[in-house]
């Protein structure tokens, strides 16, 4: 007795389709030009203060750590920098994402805006489940 052969087939719906996929990418692509544009906002708003508190910070770690000459004061250096410059790294954290979120709002503004103006400006109308002429 032999057993049927049984060619096997790729089941096509078990991956997500492409337009998924770059539909996603569009809105990585997104969201990613809106933390671009909220980080150079806020390099043009408080490019100043910035600036300033970078000073601040490089000096008082170059006072606290003087002597630079292996890792674990490169590393002690480092920290004393990080801590100082927190704030400041905070509020242009904060711009970064103001600009991604505006960016996230515009985008569902978009897509819940672009059916109506399509539905008034070709005069469509549901009728029996899809959209067609108005006559």
């Amino acid at each position: 007795m032999t057993t049927p052969h049984v060619q096997l087939r790729p089941n096509v719906l078990a991956h997500p389709s492409p337009t998924t996929g770059r539909f996603l990418l569009l809105i990585g692509t997104l969201l990613s030009i809106g933390l671009l544009a909220g980080n150079l906002i806020h390099n043009v708003v408080l490019a100043g203060p910035w600036t300033a508190a970078l000073r601040t910070c490089a000096g008082t770690a170059d006072a606290a750590v003087p002597d630079r000459s292996d890792a674990v004061d490169i590393v002690a250096h480092n920290d004393v920098l990080t801590d100082c410059l927190a704030p400041s790294e905070r509020t242009r954290a904060l711009f970064s994402l103001g600009g991604a979120g505006v960016v996230l709002v515009l985008g569902l503004a978009v897509v819940a805006l672009v059916p109506w103006v399509l539905r008034r400006r070709y005069r469509l109308h549901r009728r029996w489940g899809c959209l067609c002429w108005r006559s």
